[in-house]
Parts: structure tokens; C-alpha cells; sequence
């Protein structure tokens, strides 16, 4: 990242699960693993009601579903397993569309980049680190330990922004859940849907829908919501 940021003129927000890595699986996996151990039966146990929420609430969410309570040592646990994981899978889990559309994006002087992802930054450091030199082209990362109130609520992206000196409604949002979009559309920003997590008619209703639904990252379609934001 930047030490000094220069003034921008328009913001590129980006979520990262989901969008940039595929590790939403290899948690989940972490997770079951862990309560596993704990005597859960939580082989076959879904994270679909969590995405786009904290950490926390995905933990004590699962954890509930078997009536433990999620502790600090089980975290660990996690956190180890999931570093594991992701050290073994394939290309550590970046989608292939990732690294060329922030290759192609980074030297837009007038444009901020940042990371708004509402996981900890410990996991976001991971994906970070995953990502090799495109990973460190963020002027701005925002985790969810930065802010008090998980998407669908605005915080974590009008942060971003507020770091970037950027106006809201001069930044465009890269999302893959409906929580992150409609917190992207409660900061007053556009948002542009990946669907690698929701099927696009999940999308479609909402209200507002976003900008555009595409099936992966694409610096074309990318490019032209930018230039929107200028007409």
C-alpha cells in the first residue's frame, strides 16, 4: 500500500471473498473441522445464511446449531486450519480473472483502490498475501474489525471511502452477495455483482438492483461503470 495517499477522484471498492478468493469454502471447512473435534456433528452444516456477515457472527452462528458457544481456543483452531487449507489449494484459492483486472487497474493515478471485506484481518492478510504483488496494490483495507456493523449496513464501505477522501457517490463496488450490495446501495455507491456466489436472478430483485450482474471480473465492464460515474 501507499504510505501518503495522493487526492482520487473515484474509488474502486472491492470485496474479497467471493470476488477476488474462493476461501469462503475452505472457512466453512475450517469451521466444521473444528466443531467436529469439539463432538459437533457438524459434517454437512451450510454457511449460507451468513455470507456477507462478520466473522464472529458466522462462528457463533454455526456453533449455536450444535448448542456450543465459540471460543477463543476453537478460533485459534480455525485460524490454523485455514491457513493450512489455503496453502494447499490451487493457486490458494485466487480466481484467474483476479490478479489481471487489479494488474489493469492499479495504475489509474486518479483512482483508490481498497479492500472493504467485513472477514478479520487476519483472514483478509491471507488472501492478501495470496494474491502475491497484486495484493499489495490497495491504497486502502478495511476489515471488519474496523467497523462496528456487519453489510448489509453501510459502515464498512463509507470507511473505505472516508480513507480514500473519496465521495461515495464516487466510488464503485465490487460485490458477490446481497448483503454487500445492499451496502454498497445504503452508502449512496454503485455496485457492480459477481455472481460466483448468488445466481444472478438473486440480484435481479433487488431494489435498487445493481449497476451490472456478470459472471466474473471484467475490466471492460469494470472500466465503463468508472466512467459513469464521470457523466
Amino acid at each position: 500500500m501507499l504510505s501518503a495517499l495522493k487526492p482520487f477522484d473515484r474509488a474502486l471498492l472491492f470485496d474479497m471473498d467471493g470476488v477476488l478468493v474462493d476461501t469462503e469454502p475452505l472457512l466453512l471447512a475450517a469451521v466444521v473441522e473444528t466443531l467436529t473435534a469439539c463432538g459437533a456433528p457438524a459434517h454437512g452444516d451450510k454457511a449460507d445464511a451468513w455470507f456477507g456477515a462478520s466473522e464472529r457472527e458466522f462462528y457463533a452462528g454455526m456453533a449455536a446449531r450444535h448448542g456450543l458457544t465459540f471460543t477463543d481456543r476453537m478460533e485459534e483452531a480455525v485460524r490454523a486450519r485455514f491457513l493450512a487449507l489455503v496453502q494447499a489449494a490451487p493457486a490458494r484459492a485466487v480466481y484467474p480473472e483476479s490478479v489481471p483486472v487489479l494488474e489493469a487497474f492499479c495504475a489509474e493515478s486518479d483512482l483508490g483502490l481498497a479492500v472493504c471485506s467485513g472477514a478479520g484481518r487476519w483472514k483478509v492478510n491471507i488472501n492478501l498475501e495470496s494474491l502475491g504483488e497484486a495484493g499489495r496494490v490497495f491504497d486502502v483495507v478495511v476489515s471488519g474489525d474496523d467497523v462496528s456493523r456487519s453489510k448489509p449496513a453501510p459502515d464498512i464501505f463509507l470507511e473505505g471511502a472516508r480513507r480514500l477522501g473519496v465521495p461515495p457517490e464516487c466510488c464503485l463496488v465490487i460485490e458477490d452477495s446481497v448483503a454487500g450490495v445492499r451496502a454498497a446501495s445504503a452508502a449512496g455507491m454503485r455496485a457492480i455483482a459477481v455472481t460466483h456466489t448468488y445466481p444472478a436472478e438473486a440480484f435481479e430483485a433487488l431494489s435498487p438492483r445493481p449497476v451490472r450482474i456478470v459472471p466474473h471480473l471484467n475490466p471492460a465492464v469494470i472500466l465503463a461503470e468508472l466512467m459513469a460515474i464521470d457523466a
